[in-house]
C-alpha cells in the first residue's frame, strides 16, 4: 500500500520535471553541436529513459497505468511537461501491449500450423499492422475496444475509458507514434 500511495505518486509528481530537465539537456546538446533536423520533442521522446527512471525508483513497468493516473495537473507543474509525460506513458503502454498482442497471435498461428513456413507469419504481421495503422472500421474498433481494454488489463490503474471520456485514443497514439517513429526517418533524408 505504501508503495502505491507514496512512491508512485511521488514519481508521478517528479516525472514532468525529469522530462523537462531532459528536454533542456537535449536543447543544449543540439545547440552545441549545431544540429538541425529532428525537433526537440522527437529527440526527447526517443532518448528519455522512462523505464530506467521507473526502475531507479523501484517501480515495475506494470505500474505505468498507476503513474498515468497519478499524473494530474498541479499548480507547480507546467501543463506542457505534464502532457508530454502523459503522451510518453501512453505511448509506452500502447507499444508494449501491441507487442504482446502480436506475439500472442504469432504463437497461436505457430501452434495451428506446426510447419516451418514463413508466408503465414508474414501475412499475419502485415494484416496486424494494417489493423493497427489502418483507417478501416476494423482498425477503429480494434483501437476503441480491444487495445484500450488490453492496455487497461496489462497496466494496473490504467482506466482510459473513465479518465479520458471520449478521448480519441487511436488518433492521439497514432500521432505520438508518427512523431517518434516517422520524424527521425524524414529528418535523416
Amino acid at each position: 500500500m505504501w508503495f502505491q500511495w507514496v512512491v508512485i505518486p511521488k514519481f508521478a509528481q517528479d516525472l514532468p520535471m525529469l522530462f523537462e530537465t531532459h528536454e533542456k539537456y537535449i536543447q543544449e546538446e543540439q545547440a552545441t553541436r549545431s544540429e538541425t533536423g529532428a525537433d526537440i520533442m522527437t529527440l526527447s521522446f526517443e532518448s528519455f529513459g522512462l523505464i530506467e527512471a521507473l526502475h531507479s525508483r523501484g517501480i515495475n513497468v506494470r505500474y505505468l497505468g498507476i503513474v498515468y493516473t497519478f499524473l494530474t495537473p498541479r499548480k507547480h507543474q507546467r501543463i506542457a511537461s505534464r502532457d508530454n509525460c502523459l503522451a510518453l506513458l501512453l505511448l509506452e503502454m500502447v507499444v508494449r501491449t501491441l507487442k504482446l498482442d502480436l506475439r500472442k497471435r504469432l504463437r497461436r498461428c505457430m501452434q495451428k500450423l506446426k510447419e516451418p513456413l514463413d508466408e503465414p507469419f508474414h501475412r499475419l504481421v502485415v494484416n496486424y499492422l494494417n489493423v493497427v495503422f489502418g483507417s478501416s472500421t476494423e482498425s477503429t474498433h480494434f483501437w476503441e475496444t480491444k487495445l484500450m481494454q488490453d492496455v487497461e488489463a496489462k497496466f494496473d490503474g490504467a482506466k482510459f475509458s473513465k479518465i479520458e471520456g471520449h478521448f480519441p485514443f487511436k488518433d492521439f497514439t497514432a500521432y505520438v507514434i508518427a512523431m517518434v517513429m516517422v520524424m527521425p526517418i524524414a529528418s535523416a533524408r
